[in-house]
């Protein structure tokens, strides 16, 4: 990324148009640093039903061209994980917008450029979520979206908790 920026904090990608960065090559060297001192975390496991929450959001938020955590109606992130299912102990969401390739999201997501408590960094690196689901789609105004929903563990509607028995 960092050969791609030009002055004024440009970034240039190759088939698509230049970015106006908020913090240009400062954020991707920022990002370097993190990696490079970051202890590894656990993969995460896929869940189909943070997938299928994932997936209501991109369907309601890009038809719309919103640009938020909220569902159109009000819904918190909290209240659509839920229609399918128990959170156990945490969760989190990431968005991210104008990104073809999964790549592309992740480069977008850890080098956070504008956000300044790196919370969509932090999200992807935090040993305490153990599961994920994600899906991408069309966005009205930024062409695609991807959201990426966590959790430490998720319980699917209609099965036991395995703790509570």
């Amino acid at each position: 990324m960092l050969s791609r920026f030009e002055q004024n904090n440009l970034l240039k990608q190759p088939g698509k148009t230049t970015l106006r960065t908020k913090e240009g090559p400062a954020a991707v060297h920022e990002a370097i640093e993190y990696l490079n001192r970051l202890k590894p975390v656990q993969m995460l496991k896929w869940n189909d039903e943070l997938g299928k929450a994932a997936r209501d959001h991109v369907i309601d938020s890009g038809a719309k061209g919103l640009v938020q955590h909220e569902s159109s109606d009000g819904t918190s992130v909290k209240e659509r994980l839920k229609k399918y299912g128990k959170i156990v102990t945490c969760y989190g969401e990431n968005l991210s917008y104008h990104c073809e390739t999964a790549m592309e999201v992740i480069l977008q997501l850890i080098v956070d450029d504008g956000v300044p408590n790196r919370g969509h960094r932090e999200n992807l690196f935090n040993p305490d979520f153990r599961c994920c689901g994600l899906f991408s789609g069309a966005h009205k105004d930024f062409d695609t979206m991807s959201v990426i929903d966590y959790a430490a563990a998720f319980i699917k509607a209609g099965e036991e908790d395995p703790i509570e028995r």
